[in-house]
């Protein structure tokens, strides 16, 4: 059976893919800690766009002697390396860079390029996040999207649309940390705003870990679900 992969991953791997390229670029020519963080969770985000590819692929692969039930849970597996990966390579990277920075006293040059950059990077990362909504069908996000986030089994999109968010969350963290540096002269203002890109990368982790946690141990239907249910029974022989 050929893995049908949800639009929302490719959205969000190939806007990725070009911000973090952009951001590398701008880092290295500003010298800003806060882009610098920013590039390294576009990165981050980049893998684990190929992950939930690769573990989609895997869950696809039939049945064989020793796994007569298939692969479907791999989907979780890869899902719970997602989510560490975004916690340690992203969240931890950057506050590292932003402590490194702040310990320094590294300058920052340039500064209205890396908010510029930035700036374009939150416009990108909002279409992204954008266009990977539009792709949930309207009935099972009418009732708002963190309700669809807990109750949502599909594991590749609610991963791309937590990355997408946290994206863009961490764009304008480091947009507020760039702008108060350049406003002030103080440097330090663009470190802390690395530091407060990794704080969004982990609480999105940490976030995400809890429900593919939930999905993995298993959970009952919520109680209007099981309401309907009863009614829709109970209205019948």
């Amino acid at each position: 059976m050929q893995a049908t992969i949800p639009r929302a991953v490719y959205y969000a791997l190939a806007s990725n893919v070009v911000i973090a390229l952009c951001k590398f670029a701008a880092a290295a020519y500003t010298n800003s800690g806060a882009t610098l963080a920013e590039a390294v969770h576009s990165s981050a985000d980049c893998l684990n766009q190929v992950l939930l590819i690769v573990g989609r692929r895997a869950a696809h692969s039939g049945p064989d002697e020793e796994h007569p039930f298939g692969f479907g849970r791999e989907t979780h597996f890869y899902a719970m390396l997602v989510a560490l990966q975004f916690f340690i390579v992203g969240g931890l990277a950057s506050i590292v860079i932003g402590a490194w920075h702040l310990w320094h006293h590294s300058g920052l040059d340039h500064p209205g390029v890396a908010v510029g950059v930035l700036f374009i990077s939150a416009l990108l990362e909002g279409a992204a996040l954008r266009a990977s909504i539009r792709s949930i069908d309207r009935k099972r996000r009418a009732g708002g999207l963190w309700r669809w986030f807990r109750e949502t089994g599909e594991l590749e999109t609610m991963l791309s649309i937590g990355e997408d968010a946290a994206a863009l969350a961490g764009v304008l963290v480091s947009i507020a940390g760039t702008g108060l540096a350049a406003f002030t002269g103080r440097a330090g203002f663009d470190a802390l705003g690395s530091i407060g890109v990794g704080l969004v990368m982990m609480a999105t982790a940490v976030l995400s870990l809890r429900e593919i946690k939930s999905l993995i141990v298993g959970e009952a239907a919520r109680p209007g679900v099981r309401k309907a249910v009863r009614t829709w029974l109970d209205a019948r022989p």
